[in-house]
């Protein structure tokens, strides 16, 4: 056994995962044909390499020792006496091992911090669906419910025409959006949302844990956008509802106006006033106070209507409503209305002639044109 063999199996007691018996057979194999200048070359090659590696190394260790915490530095100990000897090796192998367990040290630290973040970000996600999404949509739609249930309670008191006509608002869920409201409501309405259960771990009915499921697949998709669209739509309490308007002369059935085919224009635009009416009485509380704004202004005023029928409107909404009215419209229709209104106001369009606008453009280039040369001068002067 020659020295330098014994000298590779030295090395496995200081790196126990270097496969000595291999190499030597490489080796043995290499030298079969191997020129003895070719081998010199190589290994000045290879000991210059070595050489700069452990500089490198060195040099690296020291920029991370003065960044790091104390407790992560790596201890330099390096016998430079006699470079890539055993124990210039086993040093090199020490900073090997000791570089490992920094390592190992920080990814395990990092993952940690990472995993708290994590439970962190989910505790807040949770905590900002539930408290804010799932109640801010959930108050919408009992908010919007309100709202119609206020129109109609106004519109109860509403009648107009000969016929007594009164309206009213009815709606039903629309399917999708009812597992949605099932959902939010069931959410709001748990006792354990809040008290160190998220949504997640909460029970759910089947139906609620499906829709639960289903929305987050849909807010946290790839796409940003059409997570967004989603959640718009969701958000939006006027969705959830089909919406319809009946109209019911006294002591008769009542008719949707959606199936209302044979209306004319006029019998149709006569419950949009009267809705938009109840609707202004409500918004501004009419029934509560003494002061209100009682003003509206009407443009293209009853243009579908006829003059019968645009008369009842007008009483109904100065005479009933006590509303301040200011309607526009043609004065080649205006009328049959004279009796009825205390102000009128008449705009009317002057034609010119086109040959008074084109001197008017031309003057105005003259005196731009002279007061550009008056400039000019003034600037060489």
């Amino acid at each position: 056994m020659t020295c330098s063999e014994n000298y590779l199996r030295d090395l496995v007691s200081v790196w126990p995962e270097f496969d000595v018996e291999a190499r030597l057979e490489e080796a043995d194999a290499a030298a079969e044909t191997a020129d003895a200048d070719t081998q010199e070359n190589l290994r000045k090659s290879l000991e210059s390499e070595l050489n700069a590696r452990a500089h490198e190394l060195e040099q690296l260790l020291k920029d991370h020792n003065q960044d790091c915490q104390p407790q992560d530095a790596i201890a330099l100990d390096l016998n430079y006496s006699e470079l890539h000897s055993a124990d210039f090796f086993k040093g090199i192998v020490s900073l090997r091992r000791q570089v490992d367990q920094v390592h190992n040290r920080l990814k395990n630290n990092i993952l940690v911090e990472k995993v708290d973040n994590l439970g962190a970000l989910k505790d807040s996600f949770n905590n900002a669906f539930v408290t804010n999404l799932c109640h801010a949509i959930y108050q919408s739609i009992n908010d919007g419910k309100r709202v119609l249930e206020d129109l109609n309670a106004e519109l109860e008191h509403h009648r107009f025409g000969a016929d007594r006509e009164r309206y009213w608002f009815d709606w039903d869920w629309v399917p999708e959006y009812r597992e949605y409201w099932h959902f939010f409501d069931e959410v709001i309405k748990s006792p354990s949302l809040g008290e160190g259960q998220t949504l997640f771990d909460t029970e759910l009915s089947t139906r609620s844990a499906q829709v639960r499921d289903q929305l987050m697949e849909m807010l946290l998709d790839d796409d940003e956008q059409r997570a967004l669209r989603e959640l718009e739509r969701i958000s939006d309490y006027r969705n959830y509802r089909n919406y319809e308007i009946y109209k019911q002369p006294e002591g008769k059935q009542p008719i949707a106006l959606s199936q209302y085919g044979t209306g004319s224009g006029g019998q149709l635009e006569t419950p949009a006033y009267i809705i938009r009416s109840a609707a202004i009485t409500s918004a501004f509380r009419f029934n509560e106070g003494d002061s209100h704004l009682r003003m509206v202004l009407v443009d293209e005023a009853f243009s579908k209507m006829d003059e019968t029928r645009s008369k009842e409107v007008i009483r109904y909404l100065t005479e009933s409503l006590g509303l301040q009215l200011l309607f526009i419209m043609p004065t080649s229709k205006s009328g049959p209305f004279m009796d009825m209104i205390s102000n009128q106001f008449v705009f009317s369009k002057v034609p010119l002639a086109q040959g008074k606008i084109r001197t008017l453009w031309a003057n105005h280039r003259k005196v731009i044109r002279q007061q550009a040369e008056l400039d000019f001068m003034a600037d060489i002067e």
